[in-house]
C-alpha cells in the first residue's frame, strides 16, 4: 500500500501509525490491566502479553478498542 504513495505521504503514513502504536499499547494496557496486576512475577506478565485473549474478539470489540485507543490520542 505504501509503494504506491508518493514519499511524504508514505513518510506521513509510517508516522502516523507510530504515533497511533503507542495509544494501542496503551489501550491494551487499560484493558488487561487487572489481569497483569494478578500475576505474581514478571514472567507471568509476559507469558499474559504473549498469549493475550483475544481470540474470541469480533469486529465489534476491535471497533470498541480501537475506538477507546483514538480516544486517548486525542486527550493528549
Amino acid at each position: 500500500m505504501t509503494r504506491e504513495r508518493a514519499v511524504g505521504a508514505r513518510s506521513r503514513l509510517v508516522n502516523g501509525f507510530a504515533q497511533f502504536h503507542g495509544y494501542v499499547c496503551a489501550a491494551f494496557l487499560r484493558t488487561f490491566s487487572r489481569q497483569i496486576q494478578a500475576e505474581k512475577d514478571f514472567q507471568g506478565i509476559m507469558i499474559l502479553l504473549q498469549n493475550l485473549p483475544t481470540s474470541t474478539w469480533g469486529d465489534q470489540h476491535i471497533c470498541e478498542f480501537t475506538a477507546d485507543a483514538f480516544s486517548l490520542m486525542q486527550v493528549r
